[in-house]
C-alpha cells in the first residue's frame, strides 16, 4: 500500500514541500464549487499542476470522486493508489475517523503521467524564437452552456502588452529580463468594439465534455482519463475550432512564424472560468496541437499555451511563455524532501509579478547572455546583478567533477521584476550538465546552496543569499552549507570575502580546501599506546598531513614527532590515515596540519580527544588461549597500520612483511615476548600501492606441541591492502 502521509504546521510549507510551487502553472488552494448528486454544494480547493491535479479541503484532506454514485469523498490509501470512502465532507470529521491528510497517488504514477504526456508529442520539441520580434496570439474560448466573458478587454491587452515603465505585464517582463533582446506583442481575438468587454470563441459543446467522465454526475465527460485519446481528441478539436473562428481576422501583413520553421510561433487559449481538480484539460498548461491541423496565415499552430480565465495573471503567462521559448522548469513534478530552486526563479515558482529567471537559466536557455565567463584563478572578483545586461554571471569549475560545476549571481531587488525576491545577495548554485530542468530530480540540473542544506535536507532556501548584511559571506567544503555534489560528495569551491550589496556585489574565489576530514579519532591502546585514525574524504593538491598534540587543554599545539604521513594529491575519493603513538598517560588532544603541494599550511578544524589511563587498573590478567594474528586495522591504509597478535605462552617472536614476489620488505617485531597481546605498527611510507603479505612466526617449531592447545611452532599469514 502507497500513501504520502504528511504534517506540517503550516498548509503553505506543505504545499512546497510536495510540489515547489507557488503560482504559476502550479497552483494551489483553487477554490471550487462542486455539486454532490443530491444538490447539495461542496466548497473544497484544488491544488497541483498540469500533470497531477486533485481535490483537497482547507486542512489538505484529500478529496475523490466516486465512479458509481458520484459523490465526492474523502480519499483512503489504496493499492498503487487512492480509494474512495464513504465519508462525506462537510458531514464527517476526518481526523477523527483516522483519515491521513495529503493523501496523493504514488510519485511513479506522477512521473509516468509526465512521460506519456511528452511522449505523446511527436518529433522533437518546437519553440518560439528566444530572439528579436514575434507576435503572440491570444483566442478567448467559452463553451455552449456559459455566458460571455464579463471581463473587460483592457485587462487582458494591459496583461499582454501594457509597455508602461514600471507596468507589469508579458511584453515588459521579456523586455527587461532579455535585455531588449526579445519583443513579444500579443494579438487577442475575437476583437471586440473598442471600450468594451471580451469577445469570445463559443464552442458548441458544454463544459462537462472537456471535464472527465462520472456515470452519475458527468456522463458527457470524457473517459479513459487525463492520459486517454478521447481526452486529446477533445481538447485539440476544442482548439482547432477556435482558431477556425478567428483565422480570417489575423491580417495577412502579420508575421506569425518569425523564426521560420513553418509553425506559429506561439498561441494562447484563455478558457473561462476555473481550473478543475483531478483534470488535466481544463487546467493551465502547455502543449502541441499534434493530432489535428490548424492554419493561421498559411502556417501550422502547434505550440500552444492554455489558461483559465480565474488563475490567469501575469507570472503564469510568463512561466508558460518562458517554456515556449524552450525552458524547462525547475520544481520537482513528483513530491521531494528538497525543493531546489524555491522562489528565486520564475521556472520554480512566481507570483503575479513575477521574478526573473537566475542569470544561468537566460545563458542556456534565452541566450539573452552570450558567454559564460569562467573563473580559475584566485582573487577578488565582483559581479552585477542579474538585471544588467553584462558582468552577471561566472562559472567556476569543480576539481572533482566532469559534469559538475559552480555558477554564482548577484540578486537585487531593482527593477520591475525582482521585487518579490525573498532576499538579496550572492546566490551560489551547483549545475548538473547532465540534466535539463528539475522536474524528474533528483538528480536536479540546478540547485541553491543555503543554510542547513544538505542532498536529504531542504535547508532554508529563502536565505540563500550570501553578503555581509546577512553575515553568510563564505562557502567552501566544511562550511554550512558545503559546496556537495549532487552525490553528497565535496565539491572543492571556495567562496569568501562576500561584500556588501551595492550596484556590484565582491567576493574572494580561493584554492579548494586542501583535505576534507572525516571520522577523526584517537582511540587508547593498552598498554601504552594511541592510534590516532581520519578519513580524508577529498584532496585537493594534498602533499601530507602531521599531528599537532597538545597535553590537558586544547590549546599550545606541538608537532608529534615521526608523525608525517604523505597525501594523495588531488584525489576525488576517500582514503583512511592513522598513526600510533606512544605516550605518557593524560589526557590528549591532536588535531590535523595539512600540507598542500606548495607546502602551505592549514588545519582541518577537527580535534581528537583521548583520556590516556594514568594508573592501571587492578584486574586478574587474562592470557591468550591461543596464538593468533588479527587482520591489520585499519585495512586498507596510507601509510600506516597496525598489526595485532596473541601469544599464549613466552615466544620468539617473528612479525613480518613481504610484498607479492615474497620478498621481506619489513620486520615489525623480532624478539622474544611474555605472554599476552600485543600491538605492532607499520609504516609503508616507502612502499608503492599494492597487496602485501605479514606473517607471524611464533615458539620453536622443533620442541612439539605447546600449552593451552597452541603450538611453539606455530606461523600464520595474512594479507593488508596499501592505497596511495
Amino acid at each position: 500500500m502507497h500513501s504520502r502521509r504528511i504534517r506540517l504546521a503550516s498548509l503553505a510549507v506543505l504545499l512546497v514541500s510536495m510540489f515547489d510551487f507557488a503560482g504559476a502553472a502550479p497552483l494551489s488552494f483553487v477554490p471550487q464549487r462542486l455539486m454532490q448528486p443530491d444538490g447539495t454544494f461542496l466548497e473544497c480547493f484544488a491544488s497541483g499542476d498540469e500533470y497531477y491535479n486533485w481535490l483537497h479541503d482547507e486542512l489538505g484532506y484529500t478529496i475523490v470522486q466516486n465512479p458509481v454514485t458520484g459523490y465526492y469523498v474523502y480519499a483512503l490509501p489504496g493499492k498503487g493508489g487512492l480509494v474512495t470512502s464513504s465519508f462525506i465532507p462537510g458531514r464527517s470529521n476526518p481526523a477523527l475517523l483516522g483519515v491521513e491528510p495529503w493523501l496523493s497517488i504514488p510519485s511513479t504514477a506522477i512521473q509516468a503521467k509526465r512521460d506519456a504526456w511528452i511522449a505523446a508529442v511527436p518529433g522533437p520539441a518546437v519553440n518560439a524564437p528566444t530572439l528579436g520580434s514575434f507576435t503572440n496570439i491570444a483566442i478567448f474560448i467559452r463553451f455552449s452552456d456559459e455566458t460571455e466573458f464579463a471581463d473587460a478587454y483592457s485587462k487582458y491587452d494591459l496583461m499582454f502588452n501594457d509597455n508602461g515603465a514600471g507596468k507589469s505585464s508579458l511584453y515588459n517582463y521579456f523586455q527587461e529580463t532579455s535585455y531588449g533582446a526579445v519583443s513579444i506583442t500579443t494579438k487577442l481575438y475575437p476583437a471586440p468594439d473598442p471600450g468594451t468587454n471580451v469577445v469570445s470563441y463559443q464552442d458548441a459543446h458544454p463544459r462537462g465534455y472537456f471535464q472527465p467522465y462520472n456515470e452519475t454526475t458527468n456522463p458527457i465527460g470524457y473517459q479513459g482519463g487525463d492520459d486517454g485519446t478521447e481526452r486529446t481528441a477533445r481538447e485539440h478539436a476544442l482548439l482547432k475550432a477556435a482558431v477556425d473562428s478567428i483565422a480570417r481576422f489575423v491580417p495577412s501583413s502579420v508575421n506569425l512564424d518569425m523564426d521560420n520553421d513553418t509553425r506559429v510561433d506561439n498561441v494562447v487559449f484563455i478558457v473561462r472560468g476555473s481550473p478543475t481538480g483531478w483534470a488535466s484539460l481544463l487546467w493551465p498548461h502547455k502543449w502541441s496541437l499534434y493530432s489535428v491541423t490548424a492554419n493561421l496565415n498559411g502556417k501550422r499552430v502547434y505550440s500552444y499555451n492554455l489558461q483559465l480565465q480565474s488563475s490567469i495573471n501575469v507570472g503564469v503567462l510568463c512561466h508558460e511563455m518562458y517554456h515556449s521559448l524552450g525552458a524547462p522548469d525547475l520544481y520537482h513534478y513528483a513530491s521531494s524532501a528538497v525543493t531546489p530552486i524555491g522562489s528565486w526563479d520564475i521556472m520554480a515558482t512566481s507570483t503575479s509579478t513575477p521574478m526573473h529567471m537566475g542569470a544561468y537559466m537566460k545563458y542556456k536557455y534565452g541566450k539573452w547572455i552570450a558567454t559564460l565567463p569562467t573563473l580559475t584563478v584566485p582573487g577578488t572578483y565582483t559581479i552585477k546583478p542579474v538585471t544588467s545586461s553584462s558582468g552577471n554571471l561566472y562559472k567556476v569549475p569543480s576539481p572533482y567533477s566532469a559534469t559538475e560545476f559552480f555558477v554564482l549571481e548577484y540578486r537585487k531587488k531593482v527593477g520591475t521584476f525582482e521585487r518579490s525576491l525573498p532576499g538579496e545577495g550572492l546566490l551560489v548554485y551547483r549545475v548538473n550538465s547532465a540534466c535539463s530542468g528539475n522536474a524528474s530530480g533528483p538528480p536536479d540540473e540546478l540547485y541553491i546552496y543555503r543554510p542547513g542544506g544538505t542532498t536529504s535536507v531542504n535547508g532554508t532556501v529563502n536565505s540563500a543569499a550570501f553578503s555581509s548584511e546577512t553575515g553568510r559571506t563564505m562557502i567552501n567544503d566544511v562550511t554550512d552549507p558545503s559546496s556537495f555534489l549532487t552525490s553528497g560528495a565535496p565539491g572543492g569551491l571556495t567562496i569568501s570575502s562576500v561584500g556588501t550589496r551595492g550596484d556590484s556585489i565582491s567576493f574572494v574565489l580561493g584554492v579548494p580546501v586542501t583535505a576534507v576530514i572525516d571520522s577523526f579519532t584517537a582511540l587508547y591502546r593498552r598498554p601504552d599506546s594511541i592510534l590516532v585514525s581520519w578519513v580524508a574524504r577529498t584532496q585537493y593538491r594534498s602533499f601530507g598531513f602531521e599531528l599537532e598534540m597538545s597535553d590537558s587543554t586544547p590549546i599550545g599545539y606541538l608537532p608529534v614527532p615521526g608523525s608525517f604521513v604523505q597525501g594523495g594529491g588531488t584525489r576525488p575519493s576517500s582514503i583512511r590515515y592513522s598513526f600510533l603513538d606512544r605516550l605518557n598517560p593524560g589526557k590528549k588532544y591532536y588535531r590535523i596540519k595539512e600540507i598542500d603541494s606548495s607546502f602551505a599550511l592549514s588545519y582541518s578544524g577537527n580535534v581528537a580527544q583521548v583520556n590516556f589511563p594514568t594508573t592501571a587498573v587492578a584486574e586478574k590478567e587474562h592470557l591468550p588461549e591461543r596464538f593468533e594474528v588479527l587482520q591489520n586495522y585499519p585495512n586498507p591504509f596510507n601509510p600506516t597500520t597496525v598489526v595485532r597478535y596473541r601469544l599464549p605462552v613466552a615466544s620468539n617472536v617473528k612479525l613480518s612483511v613481504f610484498d607479492l614476489l615474497g620478498r621481506e620488505v619489513a620486520v615489525l617485531v623480532n624478539e622474544r615476548k611474555a605472554p599476552g597481546s600485543y600491538e605492532a605498527q607499520f609504516n609503508a611510507s616507502g612502499l608503492s600501492s599494492g597487496v602485501y603479505f605479514y606473517r607471524l612466526q611464533a615458539g620453536d617449531p622443533s620442541t612439539g606441541p605447546g600449552p593451552r592447545g597452541g603450538s611453539r611452532g606455530f606461523v600464520q599469514t595474512r594479507h593488508l591492502l596499501l592505497l596511495r
